[in-house]
């Protein structure tokens, strides 16, 4: 099973602490839905929206025990569902990934997320403490 992320899971220890696996991967492109940050979160919802195009990870290899942990970390708020990506390399893989839910919309501030952010002002720390 392959799974697409694309905000706080793509920092490897957030990953691992709530995954409980390292992950590697390979950049990928998401075409068709837009990544915004959520009021009040420091992660990001993603949401289809025409034309727009998110960039994340393909992890490979992921087992149902896995995906179950991460179904349970990203919660009723998201849906999981099966997309299409396209990786640096040009192939074209199926994945699994996280969607926010219709009623979790509400919370979208019109301002794409910032990874870089996330990462240089240490934001995924918060998550550190986050059980499920």
């Amino acid at each position: 099973m392959n799974v697409f992320v694309y905000g706080s899971l793509l920092v490897p220890l957030v990953f691992e602490r709530f995954a409980g696996v390292a992950r590697q991967g390979v950049p990928a492109l998401l075409q068709g839905y837009a990544r915004y940050s959520l009021s009040g979160e420091v992660y990001p919802g993603l949401m289809e929206e025409t034309g727009a195009a998110t960039i994340g990870l393909l992890v490979d290899e992921i087992s149902p025990l896995v995906l179950e942990l991460l179904d349970q970390f990203e919660g009723d708020g998201y849906e999981r569902r099966s997309v299409e990506v396209i990786t640096v390399l040009g192939v074209v893989a199926m994945a699994e990934t996280y969607i926010l839910t219709p009623s979790r919309r509400s919370q979208i501030v019109p301002v794409f997320w910032d990874f870089d952010a996330f990462v240089s002002e240490k934001r995924w720390q918060r998550m550190e403490e986050w059980s499920f």
